[in-house]
């Protein structure tokens, strides 16, 4: 570039950069991993914690104890919800219609009910009649957990990248 006669000169030293921008992206997977399962863990306590008590689930611990991660390092995601072995989880986060509830003696509407002191057939018909109100526990766990996740995910990103400069 020229100006009043005057001529620069930029050089850039490009050696060993593809052999550096690969090991930075080697070592980044590993990272952004770490950080999911932590997040994930994190996301599992909060929800664990804003879960109701209940019943039913393995070994009759109820959704508060039941609640399960899926992480898939490949696709760098996670699933944080309750476990299949309760039917009732979404029913609790957004309430139901009316309708019959399973109310045998194994059920856990009657598990439930006998934990609470309730006559599960009343229980019951309560349910067919009016349905259940909801008692959000997801929601509100992503509403509590989504600022403090992304400062993890920043935070982790400014202390990977300022390794990086020391390659």
């Amino acid at each position: 570039m020229a100006s009043n006669g005057i001529t620069y000169q930029i050089f850039m030293d490009t050696n060993g950069l593809p052999e550096r921008l690969e090991a930075m992206s080697m070592g980044l997977d590993s990272y952004i991993n770490s950080w999911l399962h932590n997040a994930s863990y994190f996301i599992k306590e909060e929800m664990s914690s804003r879960a109701p008590e209940g019943v039913g689930g393995v070994n009759g611990q109820g959704l508060k104890h039941n609640i399960g991660i899926d992480i898939d390092p490949a696709l760098r995601t996670a699933m944080i919800k309750p476990n299949n072995s309760i039917a009732y989880a979404d029913a609790v986060e957004t309430g139901s219609r009316p309708h019959r509830p399973p109310a045998g003696p194994d059920s856990s509407l009657a598990q439930w009910c006998e934990m609470k002191g309730l006559n599960v057939w009343a229980v019951a018909k309560s349910i067919e009649l009016r349905g259940t109100k909801p008692h959000p526990y997801i929601e509100p766990t992503y509403q509590a957990t989504k600022g403090p996740v992304a400062v993890m995910f920043s935070e982790g990103i400014a202390q990977y990248l300022g390794r990086m400069q020391a390659i």
